[in-house]
């Protein structure tokens, strides 16, 4: 009897060790655990991100894709950056793009990371559609088949699905059709985009396009064009337009519903490109009523115009051009807010258009 109550304490006593030693490892789980998650937390406290004033710019940029179904992301060029140039390239960023960088923000803040290829050449901005668009950056080399030249990718520079905006420097293998990259994308809705980034003569981004010649990106270095100023309700209309030249606009008839302007290229002094006329045309009859002289004066059409009692307009007015080149839009002067004449009155911007016969 003796012997089975001491047995009985025993069992009793071995249960109470191995309650308290579970529970103590427990505890020690639960601190070893939390202890864990604490430092996961801390890393997440101070992720590496863009400022509320950054994001806000990448999303109005993206509303502006989200109206086209077929785009898959925008792009800007911002220039070329010479191998030999040191300084930080936030620095080269201001000097060349200050005004994008007004409206674009995040341009500043694309983290080092996100900052592709051996930091001279080409450079070109690529946003996302949306946040969970992929983006596929590689290097390419081009090997060539009978008469026919490919890209092969060589190196992946990014690859994510979620993908954020990056800084790519782009350059040719001394041919400029052939650039060293290649981007690709596609977006949650179905858009895609292959495209190896290069520009034109005018220093515009040579954009894919489907087989409805539709593009396939959009170039959004236009936000830059008219800072400082309220940008129009109907923004989208003027996406793929571009700053015209002189050759563009000139002995072209430009109208409104009130006004016809002539800018001719001939023997004015420099910097002029030639001279100008403003007909009245309200009331269907062509009144010359201002004349003087015209240039494109970098994104801005630079007017001196006077009438014939010496009421003098002078002004420097942002300048857009309609792929096909048969519209203007045309803004107030940036600086002094003045308007050329043939501006409705309480007007910022107007719309002209080429008149034939």
């Amino acid at each position: 009897m003796k012997k089975s109550i001491l047995n009985r304490l025993f069992s009793v006593l071995l249960c109470m060790i191995l309650t308290f030693g579970l529970t103590a490892c427990s505890e020690k789980n639960v601190q070893s655990d939390g202890a864990e998650k604490n430092v996961m937390a801390a890393e997440k406290e101070e992720p590496k991100g863009f400022s509320a004033e950054a994001i806000e710019s990448i999303e109005w940029l993206r509303q502006d894709m989200a109206l086209e179904e077929n785009i898959a992301g925008a792009v800007a060029y911002l220039g070329y950056r010479a191998q030999e140039d040191k300084a930080p390239l936030t620095d080269w960023m201001k000097l060349y793009n200050m005004n994008l960088i007004e409206m674009m923000p995040f341009l500043l803040e694309i983290p080092e990371e996100n900052i592709l290829g051996p930091g001279y050449g080409d450079v070109y901005c690529i946003v996302p559609r949306d946040e969970i668009t992929s983006l596929a950056v590689n290097y390419v080399t081009w090997k060539t088949t009978g008469t026919e030249s490919h890209a092969e990718a060589s190196e992946i520079l990014y690859r994510s699905e979620y993908a954020e905006p990056v800084l790519v420097f782009v350059n040719s293998q001394g041919n400029a059709a052939q650039p060293d990259i290649e981007i690709n994308l596609v977006a949650n809705n179905g858009a895609e985009a292959t495209w190896y980034p290069q520009v034109d003569e005018y220093h515009d981004p040579i954009l894919p396009m489907n087989e409805n010649r539709e593009l396939l990106l959009m170039d959004f270095w236009y936000y830059g064009v008219v800072t400082g100023l309220e940008f129009p309700e109907n923004l989208n209309e003027y996406s793929w337009w571009s700053v015209p030249t002189e050759d563009e606009i000139a002995f072209c008839n430009w109208v409104n519903n009130d006004w016809s302007i002539f800018m001719y290229q001939d023997n004015a002094d420099p910097p002029y490109a030639g001279t100008v006329e403003l007909y009245d045309i309200s009331d269907m009859n062509y009144d010359l009523v201002y004349t003087g002289f015209w240039c494109m004066e970098g994104d801005c059409l630079r007017l001196e115009i006077s009438d014939y009692n010496g009421y003098v307009v002078s002004g420097s007015f942002p300048v857009l051009i309609q792929p096909e080149g048969y519209s203007l839009y045309v803004e107030q002067d940036r600086e002094t807010g003045i308007c050329p004449p043939f501006f409705e009155e309480g007007m910022t911007s107007t719309d002209l258009w080429q008149a034939y016969g």
